[in-house]
C-alpha cells in the first residue's frame, strides 16, 4: 500500500492482506504478516493435481523458511526445520533436506527428497515418511519435475544425468525405475501441463549436440526412446563435430577424491602428453558444469582436432 512497515528491511513484501473487489487496498485487512528483519512474507492459494492449497511463508532468509498451511479450516504450522524446502504434489508435502534430519527414530542425509500425505503429516505420522531420493557418494539430486501422475527427479551421477522415475497411483508412490543411458549431455525437463497430462518438454545439449528441443511423454522417457527421436526444434550447428569423440575420466586429486571431468577431442587422438589442450573447470553456488555447446570452442578448438 505504500505505508511504512509494509515492505521487510530487503525491500520485499511483509504483509498479506484480504482484500475485496471495490475497496481500497489500504482498507483491506492483514492477515498475514512477518518480521521487519525478514527477508519477505507471502500468502498464497494454488491449484495442484486436483487439490487447492493454501499457505503462508515467512522467508527468514535466503535458505531458511517457516510454512504455515490452511488444512481443514485451520491455519497450522508445518513443523520442520527451516532450511527445508516445502513444496506439493497433489495431496502430499514433499521436503528437500538441506542439512540431516533425524525424525521418527530415522535420519535422513542433506540432500534426501521425502514426501508424506498433508494429512498424515498433520496427524503426526511421521513414520509415513517416502524417501524419494537419497543421495549417494557420487550421485545428488540436480532437479526434480512433476507431471499430472509421474514425478521424475534428476540426478547427478558423476555429474552425467540419471532419471529416478516415481508414480503417484492411488495415493502411494510406486517406484518405476531409472535411467542412466542419457549419455555425456546434459537433459532438461519441464512439463507441459502438470495438471493435465504427462507430457514433458526435454532440451538436450552436448558437446556435441546443439540445443534440442523434444516433446514426449513420461512413458516414452522410461522406455529410453527420447535420444533417438526427432526434434521438435535444435539451434543450428555453428562448428562441424563429425569425428568427435566425448568421454569422461577422473582426477584424483590429493586427498583421494576422484574429480570427474570431460574429455572432448578427435576420435582416436594419441594420448601422448603433447596434445595442445584447453582446460575448463566451475565450482560454485552450488551449481555443477554438466556438458552443453560451445560454438566458440568448437570453431577455435574442436574443428582443429
Amino acid at each position: 500500500t505504500g505505508k511504512a512497515g509494509d515492505m521487510t528491511d530487503s525491500g520485499y513484501p511483509r504483509t498479506a492482506r484480504e482484500w475485496k473487489r471495490g475497496t481500497k487496498l489500504e482498507d483491506a485487512p492483514v492477515v498475514y504478516e512477518v518480521q521487519q528483519t525478514d527477508i519477505a512474507g507471502n500468502q498464497g492459494r494454488y491449484y495442484d493435481r486436483g487439490v487447492w492449497h493454501e499457505e503462508r511463508s515467512r522467508a527468514i532468509t535466503f535458505y531458511t523458511s517457516q510454512y504455515h498451511w490452511l488444512h481443514q479450516g485451520d491455519w497450522k504450522e508445518v513443523k520442520v526445520p527451516e532450511d527445508i524446502t516445502v513444496s506439493t504434489f497433489k495431496d502430499s508435502f514433499m521436503f528437500k533436506l538441506r542439512k540431516e534430519w533425524t525424525v521418527a527414530g530415522k535420519t535422513f542425509a542433506q540432500g534426501t527428497l521425502l514426501a508424506i500425505k498433508i494429512d498424515k503429516f498433520f496427524a503426526g505420522d511421521l513414520d509415513s515418511l517416502t524417501v524419494l531420493f537419497a543421495p549417494t557418494e557420487n550421485e545428488s539430486m540436480e532437479d526434480s519435475t512433476g507431471t499430472l501422475n509421474f514425478l521424475i527427479v534428476t540426478v547427478l551421477q558423476d555429474v552425467k544425468i540419471k532419471f529416478v522415475f516415481w508414480q503417484y497411483k492411488d495415493g502411494e508412490w510406486v517406484n518405476r525405475g531409472q535411467d542412466a543411458g542419457m549419455g555425456l549431455e546434459d537433459v532438461s525437463l519441464g512439463a507441459v501441463h502438470s495438471d493435465e497430462s504427462d507430457e514433458i518438454f526435454a532440451t538436450i545439449s552436448g558437446y556435441a549436440r546443439p540445443t534440442s528441443l523434444f516433446l514426449t511423454n513420461v512413458e516414452e522417457l522410461i522406455a529410453g526412446r527420447v535420444l533417438g527421436s526427432t526434434p521438435l526444434k535444435a539451434l543450428p550447428a555453428f562448428f562441424n563435430a563429425e569425428g568427435l569423440e566425448v568421454q569422461q575420466h577422473f582426477a584424483t586429486s590429493l586427498d583421494g577424491t576422484k574429480v570427474p571431468y570431460f574429455q572432448v577431442s578427435k576420435a582416436g587422438i594419441e594420448l601422448n602428453g603433447e596434445n595442445i589442450t584447453l582446460l575448463y573447470g566451475y565450482g560454485g553456488f552450488e551449481i555443477s558444469l554438466t556438458p552443453g555447446y560451445f560454438a566458440n570452442r568448437g570453431v577455435a578448438w574442436l574443428e582443429k582436432g
